[in-house]
């Protein structure tokens, strides 16, 4: 049979190496957990490291996307709306009232009405939140200010 606790063989030595790595990923939280268990396979023989290998490169991919989205990183996607710039005119006997609508995740933020001709200014800032658990602020949920710079 080949090597159990050794440095190589294939074998059952390597399922059971495989084993031990699944359950040690399966309870990683961080990622230096996942980085560590994966420096565990690099020091199988070149068969065990092949066969073992992508398995848990998936599997930390998958840990550390769930794990990082549930719990630890909510983010914001700022959306700053400055300006638009020569606007077709849709009819020259009267102005343009131009807006902009910002959806994401099934919000929606629409900007105040500008009526500054072709090239109206904007300057709003909207944010979503993004990757936020459902205990959490919720995805899709925001907030609206004017934007922080050369506010016209």
């Amino acid at each position: 049979r080949g090597g159990g606790r050794g440095e190589g063989g294939g074998g059952e030595g390597g399922s059971s190496k495989l084993r031990q790595l699944e359950e040690r990923l399966e309870k990683s939280e961080t990622q230096r957990d996942i980085v560590s268990a994966l420096d565990e396979v690099d020091k199988l023989d070149e068969n065990s490291r092949a066969m073992i290998r992508s398995d848990l490169l998936s599997r930390a991919r998958s840990v550390l996307t769930d794990f990082h989205l549930r719990t630890c990183c909510p983010s914001l996607l700022r959306v700053e709306v400055v300006e638009a710039v020569g606007l077709p005119p849709a009819d020259l006997s009267d102005g343009i009232d131009c807006f902009v609508l910002a959806c994401y995740a099934g919000r929606s933020y629409r900007t105040s009405t500008v009526c500054e001709g072709l090239s109206p200014y904007f300057g709003e800032v909207f944010e979503f939140g993004v990757g936020v658990s459902e205990e959490g602020e919720g995805e899709g949920k925001g907030r609206r200010g004017r934007g922080e710079e050369g506010e016209r």
